[in-house]
């Protein structure tokens, strides 16, 4: 293998590649290149931003969403409840399951999917965000 054959975008080395021995001493290119290279070999000047303002509000954003969701399940389940076949299908999570598509009960489970969707991304970036800020 030869210098041809690397991505000179990236790096220019200055002798040829072997494959055998790999030389790891090179120019790398000006910008982030040649930043991630300093950055690579002085640890110490690893510093990245934690976007803290972005992420809360970004967390305030999910909640809204949360909020307006559990909202909307609310009113299926009033809805629902007793409706269809005389029975509530909030008490019967395998009925909701196999809800004929177009029902309520078809639609609140639809809504209970877009909820744990939702919530899962929440938690997660929740998770992550008080865990960057320490």
């Amino acid at each position: 293998m030869t210098d041809d054959s690397l991505p000179s975008t990236l790096f220019r080395r200055g002798t040829s590649f072997s494959a055998t021995t790999a030389s790891t001493s090179f120019d790398p290119v000006k910008g982030y290149p040649q930043l991630a290279h300093e950055v690579g070999t002085e640890p110490s000047w690893l510093i990245f931003r934690r976007f803290s303002v972005l992420n809360a509000r970004n967390l305030l954003y999910y909640q809204a969403e949360l909020v307006q969701l559990e909202h909307e399940l609310n009113e299926l389940e009033a809805r629902s409840d007793g409706k269809e076949d005389g029975e509530s299908h909030h008490l019967e999570v395998a009925r909701l399951m196999n809800s004929e598509p177009g029902s309520l009960g078809y639609k609140q489970w639809q809504k209970v999917q877009e909820i744990r969707g939702k919530l899962e991304h929440y938690s997660i970036t929740s998770t992550t965000s008080i865990n960057a800020s320490k």
